[in-house]
């Protein structure tokens, strides 16, 4: 796999002078020469068409777009990342209701999901598994999203309709966007007014399982003043038994041009959704009847909540932007026993780039952040406490960098950042006998309740604590990036990599009953990244490839322990050195009456010493991406489909790989979207056209079924 790494890396970079020699020479910074068949010009770095999008218009005139790897918007081409970015031409063009399902389809991000839908779930890349997603960042108009403990996001927090555009940056961004970047960022951010006047939209979709989504949007600009304001609803019954997911949310943006170059924005965000659990299934059920559950009626019921200030400003010193906000997540669940878990966090990011002559800039900027956690478990299916916790989390990050350009074409780019985290814990937890004050007895065939005479509560010391531990690391980049003509560059960059422990990786404060209630002994997660690649936008055609290698030390993993007495037990514990090599590749052809595409990630992740030595890390395929094709016989109606594509992996935890492997699966999708006026568009769709049985994700013995066969129709409306 080594060799095979080798040569692809060879391979991008005999690609990228062969594509360079297969072009006129154009000057740099100027459009690209319009092809032969007429179509207008397409300029360097536009956004390409994908499957169901309306992106790519006739004639291959590709809208612009911008990356914003350095937290600044740059020009694709002078951006060392391997990136893609979504419009919302390409996510209006689709029949997709999730958020979670766009990042897996258009930008090849493994998705893994325990509901059976894209309702709840983790985001993997780069040869992460367990707990990836705590590697991936997820932000939304700038504030992180992600929870501070391993948590999976709530995905229906965030309507579909409400999105403008996704961006996928791939690979660790550690030094400029903290621990949680180790794997990537997701960059979703939500549509607000572009121009004078009012303007609405709105969608209905009704489908399979008694899923529907109705979305309302209205956004207008008067003169300095702009807003936007949305409702959506979405409910499903599932596709499993159990399984039913619903969200009302409603979003307001409110903005001010104080002067041309000074903008301020205000926004609010608040949902109220529910999720119910169907359970994992042995093997032998999953064969029988994947739709089956014993899950008993497992739920949570979410109250969820994004506030956010933002300041971007622009002078002839450089361009910056102050961004504060909170968000926070009620949360009760009712799984077996019942538990509410309240927690928030605040953060605060000011950034400045400066103009340091006319070659050079230099970045300065801070991310703090306080997370807390109110969590409450309570005793059996009563009103009274079983544990108590109240958690903390409190981080500190300053950055500093910059780019210089020795000579047209060649950009140097470094940054460095010191992140320091304190978690601190405190877990109150009872001995069962003593939590009601009362107890049923019975004596002549008759039950009495009587005073509980083990009552008040008595504290339990074996899993009780207070206690609290301190993180600091450094982070960085280097990075070289090589515009070697207009259309076409080329990149290599370096990462230093540190990612702290989650809350509840750290601390036991969720009845799980470690038998290390506060693990002082764990450490951080380190390691270097390497990674060269190619970028390629030319009229129809673009390409974007990268191959890398990442070196991790200390990884943290939850891992079976057997002690001298023959006692097992599980613990959140570093792991020995792993190492992940492989490739991100995408591929497109956008004509104006045609277009095919393809991506590809392909990664081999294992242990590099230890106990484990040589095996491949748990829930991690080989391989796993997409095929897609589109035809446009006339202007308003386009047909697409799609192939996805996944490699078989481990299940969790399976560290000794011995176990009986997720089988690999292919999944095929069909959509057929109408321009039937200029205000409107129907669309229809099948996603899993074929009704593939494939299992998202397994730990151990126990299998959570993928989706089955889903049919949709719908409607957009714009005026």
């Amino acid at each position: 796999m080594r060799r095979a790494l080798a040569f692809a890396c060879a391979g991008i970079l005999s690609l990228a002078q062969l594509s360079a020699g297969n072009v006129d020479e154009v000057p740099a910074g100027s459009p690209v020469a319009a092809p032969s068949s007429g179509e207008a010009p397409a300029e360097a770095g536009r956004a390409v068409a994908d499957f169901g999008g309306e992106a790519a218009e006739p004639g291959g005139v590709l809208e612009d777009f911008v990356v914003t790897a350095y937290r600044f918007d740059g020009e694709p081409l002078e951006t060392p990342a391997n990136s893609t970015y979504i419009s919302r031409e390409k996510i209006e063009g689709s029949a997709y209701t999730n958020v979670a399902d766009v990042i897996s389809s258009f930008g090849n991000v493994n998705f893994r999901s325990v509901v059976g839908s894209s309702a709840s779930g983790d985001l993997a890349m780069r040869g992460f598994g367990e707990n990836s997603q705590t590697r991936v960042l997820v932000m939304v108009d700038g504030l992180r999203f992600n929870r501070s403990d391993m948590g999976a996001i709530n995905w229906l927090q965030i309507p579909l309709s409400d999105v403008e555009s996704v961006e996928v940056l791939r690979g660790p961004q550690s030094a400029l966007y903290g621990s949680s970047a180790e794997a990537g960022v997701i960059k979703i951010t939500t549509i607000g007014a572009k121009e004078d006047g009012v303007n609405f939209s709105s969608q209905a979709l009704y489908g399979q399982y008694g899923t529907y989504n109705l979305a309302a949007r209205a956004s207008g600009r008067d003169g300095a003043n702009f807003f936007a304001a949305a409702v959506n609803y979405f409910s499903s019954d599932g596709w499993r038994k159990n399984s039913e997911n619903r969200a009302a949310s409603a979003n307001l943006t409110l903005g001010h041009d104080i002067n041309p170059d000074n903008t301020l924005v205000l926004s609010g965000n608040f949902t109220d959704s529910s999720i119910n659990y169907p359970g994992p299934l042995t093997w032998a059920q999953y064969q029988e009847d994947p739709l089956q559950s014993d899950g008993k009626g497992s739920t949570s019921r979410s109250k969820d909540g994004i506030v956010r200030a933002s300041l971007k400003s622009k002078s002839a010193a450089g361009e910056g932007e102050v961004e504060a906000g909170a968000n926070f997540r009620d949360i009760h669940w009712n799984m077996g026993g019942r538990s509410k878990n309240f927690q928030w966090t605040g953060t605060f990011s000011p950034r400045y780039k400066f103009e340091v002559g006319d070659n050079a800039k230099l970045l300065a900027g801070f991310d703090g952040a306080y997370d807390s956690i109110d969590f409450n478990l309570y005793y059996k299916q009563t009103q009274f406490s079983k544990g108590l916790a109240d958690v903390s989390r409190i981080s500190a990050a300053p950055y500093l960098g910059g780019e210089w350009s020795p000579f047209e074409g060649l950009l140097l780019s470094a940054v460095v950042r010191y992140e320091g985290m304190r978690i601190s814990a405190e877990n109150t937890e009872y001995i069962d006998a003593s939590i009601e004050p009362t107890r049923v007895i019975t004596m002549g065939g008759v039950q009495y309740v009587v005073p509980n005479p083990n009552y008040p509560p008595k504290v339990n010391s074996a899993t009780s604590f207070d206690s609290s531990k301190w993180f600091n690391g450094v982070g960085g980049n280097f990075a070289v990036n090589w515009r070697v003509r207009s259309d076409l560059s080329m990149f290599f960059k370096f990462d230093q990599i540190y990612h702290y422990p989650a809350t509840d990786e750290i601390a036991s404060y969720q009845g799980g009953g470690l038998p290390i209630p506060f693990n002082f002994n764990l450490k951080p997660e380190t390691g270097q990244n390497y990674e060269i690649g190619a970028k390629f936008f030319s009229g129809p055609w673009t390409f974007t490839g990268s191959v890398f290698v990442t070196d991790l030390r200390d990884e943290i993993g939850y891992y079976e322990y057997v002690d001298s007495s023959g006692t097992s037990y599980w613990l959140n514990t570093n792991m020995p050195p792993t190492l992940r090599y492989g490739a991100d590749i995408e591929a497109r052809y956008d004509a104006k009456y045609w277009g095919v595409g393809a991506m590809l990630a392909v990664v081999r992740a294992q242990f590099d010493g230890g106990e484990f030595d040589g095996n491949e890390v748990p829930l991690v395929p080989n391989f796993y991406g997409n095929v897609s094709a589109y035809i446009r016989p006339l202007s308003w109606v386009t047909l697409s489909a799609r192939v996805n594509f996944l490699s078989e992996q481990y299940a969790g935890s399976d560290y000794e790989n011995q176990y009986r492997k997720i089988p690999a699966y292919a999944l095929v999708d069909f959509q057929l979207t109408f321009g039937i006026c200029r205000y409107a568009t129907l669309f229809f769709a099948i996603e899993n056209a074929l009704d593939k049985r494939y299992v998202s994700c397994a730990w151990s013995s126990g299998y959570y079924p993928g989706m089955g066969r889903m049919m949709k129709a719908g409607v957009n409306i714009n005026f």
